[in-house]
């Protein structure tokens, strides 16, 4: 469809209204001029009918005696005169005609008396007065008025017949008709030169409104079209005060805070990509997937972020003697601090490992730790961890505990059952220790020993209860149920723990970093 200005839309609907005002009007005017003769024309005729039936009762009020005794007398004659005398004074009167009571004419102020008998006419004689319209013998219009004639005693005698013409109502009626066109062609005259006033007034109105208001609409379309093909420098003037300055100044506004946004993207898409590639340097430096077979031992371990880069890591690495090192850690909070943070703590693991070439007890390494975030990373910064050594040789397991979830450790009885205890240990958190509170314990293990070891993400977090209202935290006892009924190697241990895990919490994203490391001991 072809695409029409502004200004010309508005000088259209200007002409448009201004027609439709001025046609309306015109109808209106024709329609109550009409009204207006129409109802002119009605009070003059029912005037002169009025008037000839007051002037019919009172000739046959005035006739009344005379007539009276001239019919019971059969004065014809006298009787004639009398309305010929009549007929000459009423200038509007055609005919006047006497009857007797039977109805027959007597007597006519139009014929003779032996004409009138001749013809034997006869009138209708009631007892009260009557009119009715009719034509004469010329065709013109004339209106009959039948008036009864009683004698002093009230009895009828005979009636009275008057035959009015209405010819001067007619002349009247068509001098009205003539005024009626004449005004009307004139108000239509009136009409059509106010009507053209208007709509010249109202066609320079659109003119000036389309000058007025298509100038800056343009001027917005084009900043728009500006703006849409990624030009944000774009401004545009506003000296108005109505809507299009609104209008303006929206986009203007609209304009600078595309390019804050645009210059917001462009960062937040750097920072993701370095998100992405810190996400990708600490996977790096976990274990795989799968099992890791050490000596006395096949581990399994998995660690889910809440964000792009997790607190939680874990770590397991052969010491001297055929021993194995399973560490887990996690760092308050989530994000790339403590991404960073992680991998600082699994450098000085291997610095550790490369000093001592892998001779050093648990609590030594949480002091080298301790040390590090207080004295290397600065304050504010704090992270719990659990440091497990195996011995297979001694079948031992030594640990020391800087304020981490205690694991759990399921062993087989010799009946056969399983019961569910902890490798429980006391101690600060890595940051805020005095370096000189971790205690070292030793448990002893036996082949076929299940041991895990897991971070606050995985046992604190909410799940729809039983009941299937209230919400619930995983917990240790559900944790320990998992271990419990779950067979095979390390990793399939695991995947049935996460498997229950998640069916607890169901989906969304996770409050917290989530890890979870499975342990079998082998014979």
């Amino acid at each position: 469809m072809p695409r029409f200005p502004i200004g010309l839309k508005l000088l259209a609907m200007a002409a448009l209204l201004v027609a439709a005002v001025t046609t309306t009007f015109g109808v209106l005017v024709s329609s109550l001029l009409r009204d207006v003769y129409a109802e002119r024309a009605s009070r003059l005729e029912s005037a002169l009918v009025l008037e000839h039936e007051h002037a019919s009762r009172a000739a046959a009020e005035l006739l009344r005696s005379v007539m009276a005794e001239a019919i019971a007398g059969s004065e014809a004659g006298r009787i004639a005169r009398h309305l010929k005398e009549l007929a000459s004074h009423e200038t509007d009167l055609v005919r006047a005609a006497v009857a007797d009571e039977r109805g027959r004419v007597i007597a006519r102020s139009d014929l003779g008396l032996f004409e009138t008998l001749d013809r034997n006419d006869r009138i209708a004689v009631a007892d009260t007065m009557q009119s009715r319209d009719g034509k004469s013998d010329s065709g013109e219009r004339v209106r009959v008025v039948t008036a009864p004639i009683r004698d002093g005693s009230g009895r009828l005698v005979g009636g009275l017949e008057l035959t009015w013409s209405l010819a001067a109502l007619d002349r009247s009626l068509s001098e009205l008709h003539v005024e009626e066109a004449r005004d009307t062609a004139a108000s239509r005259r009136i009409l059509f030169e106010v009507g053209g006033i208007a709509l010249a007034v109202g066609v320079l109105a659109g003119v000036l409104m389309g000058i007025t208001l298509g100038r800056p609409i343009r001027t917005l379309g084009r900043a728009a079209r500006a703006i849409s093909s990624g030009d944000l420098s774009v401004r545009v003037p506003v000296r108005r005060r109505d809507e299009l300055g609104d209008l303006g100044r929206a986009m203007n506004e609209m304009a600078e805070r595309l390019e804050v946004l645009i210059e917001d993207a462009k960062v937040s898409v750097a920072i993701e990509r370095d998100l992405v590639l810190a996400r990708e340097i600490q996977q790096s430096m976990l274990p795989g997937r799968g099992n890791h077979q050490r000596p006395g031992i096949e581990l399994a371990g998995r660690v889910e972020s809440a964000a792009q880069c997790g607190g939680d890591f874990w770590a397991t690495c052969e010491l001297t003697r055929q021993r194995t090192l399973i560490l887990v850690a996690d760092v308050t909070g989530h994000g790339i601090g403590s991404a960073m943070l992680t991998a600082t703590a699994r450098s000085c693991l291997d610095t550790v490992w490369e000093l001592t070439q892998g001779n050093f007890r648990p609590a030594y390494l949480l002091r080298i730790l301790d040390q590090l975030l207080r004295h290397g990373v600065g304050a504010g910064f704090h992270m719990t961890c659990f440091v497990s050594i195996l011995d297979p040789v001694e079948r031992t397991i030594s640990y020391a505990n800087a304020g981490h979830n205690h694991p759990l450790l399921v062993r087989t009885l010799e009946d056969g059952t399983r019961r569910i205890g902890r490798l429980a240990a006391r101690g600060n958190r890595l940051g805020d220790a005095d370096g000189f509170t971790f205690t070292e314990k030793t448990v002893a293990c036996a082949p076929g020993d299940i041991l895990c070891w897991y971070t606050d993400g995985l046992v604190e977090a909410l799940g729809v209860s039983g009941d299937g209202q209230t919400l619930e935290e995983f917990g240790t006892r559900r944790l320990g149920a998992a271990l419990l009924g779950s067979d095979g190697d390390a990793d399939a241990v695991l995947d049935g723990v996460l498997d229950r895990f998640h069916r607890h919490r169901g989906v969304g994203p996770l409050d917290d970093d989530v890890t979870c490391v499975i342990g079998r001991l082998l014979g």
